[in-house]
C-alpha cells in the first residue's frame, strides 16, 4: 500500500498503521492478562493476536512499533512499548531476531544521520518492553498492567523533554555499543530459553526443507499447480523429511503452487509493478 501513495500521504499513513497496531496491542495484552475472554489470542503462553499465529503476530508488532517510534506523535510513541512487550511474549525467534536487527540498523543510521535523539529513544522504549515482558513472564500475567502504565507515563515524560539536548550530550560512541547491547540479548535469550531456541531453530531448517519439496511438487505440475490449498493435502506423500505444515510458509511459492508458475509470476510482476508506479 506504501508503494501505491504519493509522498505526502505516508506520514499520516504510517501513523493511521502505528494506532492500528497501539490498539491492537493494548487489546492483545488485556486477553494475555485476563481480562478480555478472546479465544486464540494466547496459545501455550504464547500471544498470537488477532492474527491467531504467533510468528505473523511478532512481525506485525515489530513493525508497527518502529512506525510509532520515527512517527514523531509523543503519545504514539509512548504506546510503543506495548507492542514491543506483544511482540516478546509472542516468543517468535525470527521475529524478535528481525527487531533486533533493525534496532541495530535504525540506531546506527540515526547516529549517522545526526538524529541520535531517536536511537536514544528507542532504547528507552525497548528497556521498557523487556521490563513489562519479564514482569509478565516471571512474576505474573497480571503485572503487565502497572508495569505498562508506569512505563507509558515514564516515555510520555521522556519524549516531552529535550530529548535531542540530552542525546548530544552522550558520548557518540555509545550508540555504536548498540550491536553488543543485541548480542548480549540474544546470548540470555538462548540461555533463558534453551529448548525454545532449539525448536525454533528446527523450525527454520523445516521451512527450507517445506520449500524444497514444494518446488520438486510444482515441477511436476506447472502450469496448473495443485489447486487452492490443496498443499495441506499433498505434502504428506511428497515431504523430505517429517514435517506437519497446513501452509509452506512461502507466499510467493504458495501462489504458484495454488494456481501454477503463471499464478506466481502475476503475484511478483504485480508488486513490480506497483513498485515503478510509485
Amino acid at each position: 500500500v506504501g508503494l501505491m501513495v504519493s509522498e505526502a500521504e505516508v506520514v499520516p499513513l504510517a501513523r493511521g498503521i502505528a494506532w492500528v497496531g497501539a490498539g491492537c496491542a493494548a487489546v492483545t495484552l488485556l486477553v494475555y492478562m485476563g481480562a478480555l475472554p478472546l479465544d486464540g489470542f494466547v496459545n501455550a503462553a504464547r500471544v498470537q493476536s488477532f492474527f491467531q499465529y504467533a510468528n505473523a503476530a511478532g512481525i506485525w508488532f515489530a513493525a508497527v512499533a518502529f512506525l510509532a517510534v520515527a512517527s514523531g506523535d509523543r503519545t504514539l510513541a509512548a504506546a510503543s512499548p506495548l507492542m514491543i512487550a506483544c511482540l516478546l511474549l509472542t516468543q517468535s525467534g525470527g521475529a524478535i531476531l528481525a527487531a533486533v536487527l533493525g534496532w541495530i540498523l535504525f540506531s546506527v543510521l540515526a547516529w549517522r544521520l545526526d538524529k541520535a535523539d531517536l536511537a536514544l529513544g528507542l532504547w528507552a522504549m525497548l528497556a521498557c518492553a523487556v521490563v513489562m515482558a519479564a514482569c509478565a513472564l516471571f512474576v505474573s500475567p497480571i503485572a503487565l498492567l502497572p508495569a505498562s502504565l508506569a512505563c507509558m507515563a515514564a516515555l510520555y515524560w521522556l519524549f516531552g523533554t529535550n530529548l535531542g539536548e540530552t542525546a548530544r550530550k552522550l558520548p557518540k560512541v555509545l550508540f555504536l555499543a548498540v550491536p553488543i547491547v543485541a548480542v548480549v540479548l540474544i546470548v540470555l535469550a538462548i540461555a533463558l530459553f534453551p529448548e525454545r531456541v532449539n525448536r525454533a531453530s528446527q523450525t527454520f531448517i523445516e521451512r527450507f526443507i517445506q520449500m524444497g519439496d514444494g518446488v520438486r511438487v510444482l515441477a511436476g505440475s506447472p502450469l496448473l499447480g495443485l489447486g487452492p490449498d490443496q498443499w495441506q493435502f499433498v505434502y504428506l506423500r511428497d515431504q523430505s523429511a517429517q514435517y506437519t505444515a497446513n501452509v509452506i510458509h512461502n507466499g510467493y511459492l504458495q501462489a504458484a503452487l495454488d494456481g501454477g508458475f503463471v499464478s506466481g509470476v502475476l503475484v511478483v510482476a504485480g508488486l513490480a509493478l506497483a513498485w515503478v508506479r510509485s
